[in-house]
């Protein structure tokens, strides 16, 4: 059904999902996904990921991570429900993106320490349409 793998296997896990409906920069706006937190971690169906920053209502607010643009009308998912990014000496003059990914060409980064965000808010189920 859909032709990122990780993407599929989040929604038939029955993670919450949402809907594209704003798209300015490297903001987007996601109508639902019910249950969400401020530093959850959004997949798009196109690959793309984001990092909630707020919520609002129905409407959660995600600041994207990566060069896929979201499409208005596409589907979210949550694929975490903070961010975890791996840490210690494996990172010394490595180049990574915000999720901790390397950017250098020089292959996986073993880290062993994962420290979480810290969770402010989350979106309700039983918010107001």
């Amino acid at each position: 059904m859909f032709k990122n793998q990780t993407f599929a296997k989040l929604v038939e896990a029955e993670k919450p999902t949402g809907e594209v409906v704003s798209v300015q920069d490297l903001l987007v706006i996601i109508r639902g996904l019910e249950g969400a937190s401020v530093s959850g971690v959004v997949l798009f169906e196109n690959g793309g990921r984001g990092l909630i920053r707020a919520i609002r209502d129905t409407m959660v607010e995600v600041l994207t991570f990566t060069n896929e643009v979201a499409i208005l009308g596409t589907l979210a998912v949550l694929e975490n429900e903070v961010l975890e990014v791996g840490v210690g000496e494996a990172l010394i003059g490595r180049v990574v993106n915000a999720l901790g990914e390397p950017l250098d060409g020089k292959g996986a980064i073993a880290t062993t320490a994962r420290p979480k965000f810290l969770l402010r808010h989350r979106l309700s189920s039983s918010a107001k349409p």
